[in-house]
Parts: structure tokens; sequence; C-alpha cells
């Protein structure tokens, strides 16, 4: 059985969490070196891609420092930012918030959607890697909470939070509707979640979550008027993933022959079939579709960084289980299973790294052991070269994180 409260080898300190101008600065100082080491690798990949040189300086600039960061999923962001949804062409099955921002300063920077997406993602960056601190200096130590924060930006897959794409964003307010929660505070916690599940999809799990979380803290009966206060603002993550769900059916018409195909269209865009040629399956079957692929002749070198990711991130999960709280043991076990019901038969294992962000809980793991472990730089270190060499691969459009 899931632990509800933190195990009793790790104790929170009697001062609390730090504030929120100390989490702040103290993410910034973790950032920084890391978005400026970024951007010297993507201009090393643009000048590796051996690129025509662009006849302006404008052009010249944007090859160096934007377009290693316009690659996979970004162009789709970039142009639901600037014609939206109308267009049956996959696009539906992206959620609308960061496209939504992407559009709105886009525009004031003169059409540069990219260059908004990054301004976006680096302001939420600093914003996820602040909350994710206060929030975890809720149950354990503030060293196991900075090394968890330090942990999410130099992981492997850190370079993702910076990425214009919608990960950073949707973990932004998931952190912060626990944090709400866990101060009673149910209405923001609603408000956070339903803007949750407007950046992604998978934070449609906080309606759950969120329940357990008030059922394990409620100082009132189960059967009350605080209890039907507390149900209404949870029910607000549900209205706004429904409310997109409603308009990306209304925009792309689609004939439904049964109930059932309607339902299924509310929960997941019918698009991303069309998409990636993706589908839902029991996990024994995205187990065998991975073997298969593993033992085909054409199997490629990104899919065993991608393996070894994943494999690395499920071990974690299942030992950061022994002592999470309960609300969020919930919430990032349905992450891990959503993420091994997915079946793509080209790349079964394409973008399973990335779905570990939103499993936040596999850093507070690493933070734990890192505070306890004196070899941390070292480990740090290797986690920095290999998110190093994943984002020269995505830069330079061979890596699909």
């Amino acid at each position: 059985m899931l632990a509800h409260h933190v195990s009793p080898a790790i104790r929170p300190e009697d001062d609390g969490a730090a504030d929120w101008r100390g989490a702040l600065r103290l993410a910034w100082s973790v950032y920084w070196p890391i978005r400026l080491l970024l951007i010297a690798v993507g201009v090393l990949a643009s000048l590796a891609a051996l690129q025509p040189t662009p006849d302006t300086l404008g052009g010249w600039l944007q090859s160096l420092f934007i377009t290693p960061w316009n690659q996979q999923d970004a162009p789709r962001y970039m142009s639901i930012a600037q014609t939206g949804y109308a267009i049956a062409d996959g696009r539906s099955a992206f959620h609308p918030l960061l496209p939504l921002l992407m559009a709105g300063l886009g525009r004031l920077l003169g059409g540069q959607y990219i260059l908004a997406g990054l301004i976006v993602n680096d302001l939420a960056c600093v914003g996820v890697l602040a909350t994710l601190y206060r929030l975890v200096a809720l149950d354990y130590p503030r060293k196991i909470a900075r090394n968890t924060l330090v942990w999410m930006l130099y992981s492997p897959v850190g370079f993702m939070l910076l990425l214009p794409y919608t990960e950073t964003l949707a973990l932004g307010w998931i952190l912060l509707s626990f944090w709400f929660a866990r101060h009673d505070r149910w209405l923001a916690a609603g408000l956070c979640g339903a803007l949750a599940t407007l950046a992604k999809q998978p934070a449609i799990v906080l309606l759950l979550a969120l329940l357990v979380e008030y059922l394990a803290s409620r100082r009132t009966p189960l059967i009350s008027w605080r209890s039907v206060q507390v149900a209404a603002c949870i029910s607000l993550v549900g209205f706004g993933y429904l409310a997109f769900s409603l308009y990306r059916i209304w925009i792309v018409p689609t004939t439904f022959s049964s109930l059932g195909e309607l339902f299924g269209a509310l929960v997941v865009s019918p698009q991303i079939n069309q998409l990636w040629g993706s589908r839902f399956g029991w996990q024994t079957e995205w187990l065998v579709t991975i073997v298969r692929f593993s033992l085909a002749p054409d199997t490629y070198g990104w899919y065993w960084i991608q393996m070894a990711l994943t494999v690395a991130g499920l071990i974690l999960f299942g030992l950061a289980l022994r002592h999470t709280r309960r609300s969020i043991a919930v919430f990032c076990g349905a992450q891990v299973f959503l993420m091994t019901t997915i079946i793509l038969l080209g790349d079964p294992l394409m973008s399973t790294p990335r779905r570990f962000i939103l499993v936040f809980i596999v850093f507070i793991q690493l933070g734990i052991w890192s505070s306890a472990s004196e070899q941390r730089h070292r480990w740090r270190f290797i986690g920095l070269a290999v998110q190093v060499l994943l984002f020269m691969g995505y830069a330079m459009g061979k890596f699909v994180p």
C-alpha cells in the first residue's frame, strides 16, 4: 500500500519551505547556466548542419539561434499559433494553451512565434523549478528539495523543459494545483488543474489525484457543504478538458457511428491516430511491440538511448512510490499507466522519456539519492552530458524527444 505520509527516515524541516522569492532566486540560479549552454549547443548544431548561409543578418541569426529549436512538434505549435485549429491536418491533437500564448506574444514580436514559445517556456521553466522546490519542501528537508530542483534540469530530459513544447506549462500548473490543494485552497487548485488540461491532456488525471488529496486531508464530514464546495472546485479540471474536446469536435466535423465513438473523441482526439498512427492497448502489447522493435535489424541508435531512459525512469518511479504522498503517487502512477498503453508500431518508445517529465517523483527520488551521495556532482555531469547529446540530436532533426 502506498504511504500517505513520507517515510520515517525523511522528515520535513521545522521551518518549512522557503518563501516564493527565495525559491524563484534558486530556480533562476539553476536555470540560466543550462539555458546559456544549450544556446551554445544549438549554435554548434546549426553550424554542423552545413545549411546554406542566409543572405541577410536577420536570416543568419534566425538560423543560428531559432532554427535549432524549431524541430519536430515545434512547427505544429507555430502553425496553430498562426492559423488556428480549423484545418484537418492533425493539429487538433495538440492542446491550446501554449499556441494561444505563442500567438499573442508572437504577434507582439513581429511574427516570431518560435521565439515567443521559447520565452513562454523559459518563464514557465523558472516557475516550475520554484514551485517544485516549494512543494517538495513540504514533505522533505530543503537539501532534498534543492537537489530535486537541480535534477529536474540537469537530468537527460531536462532540456525538454526549454523546448517550445507543452510539458513545461502543463507541469507548472499541475505542481501549483497540488500546492494550493495542500494549503486547502481548492478553487485555485481547480483553476490551475483546468489550465493544466488546456496545456496537455494527461493532466486530466488531476481530477482523481485532487480528490484523493481532499479525502486524505479533509477536516469536515464527507457529507457536508464544504465537501460539495471542494467537489465543485475539483470538477473545474474536467470542465477545462471538456471545453477543448467539444471545441475540436466542432471545428473539425467528424461523423460518429455510436455514442462510444463520440465519447472516445471527447477523451482523445481522433486525429492522434491520423498524425502518428498511435492507439491504446494493454501493457503486454506495449512490451511485445518494444521487444519486436528491439530485435528488428533496422533498429537505430537513438532508440537504445530511449530504451535506457525509459527503463531508468520506470525503476526510479517504482522506488519513489515507497515514500510519496498518496495523491501525488496516484497522479504519477496514472501517468506511467497511460504511457505504457500507447502503441506506436513505427517506434514504440518515441517521446516516452519526455512523458516522464510529468512523473515528477522520479526527480524527487534522484534528489533523495544525491543528497546522501558524495558523487552527486559526477552524476549530474553525466546527466548533463547525455542531455547535451540528446539536444544536439534534436537540434539536427535526428532525435524525437
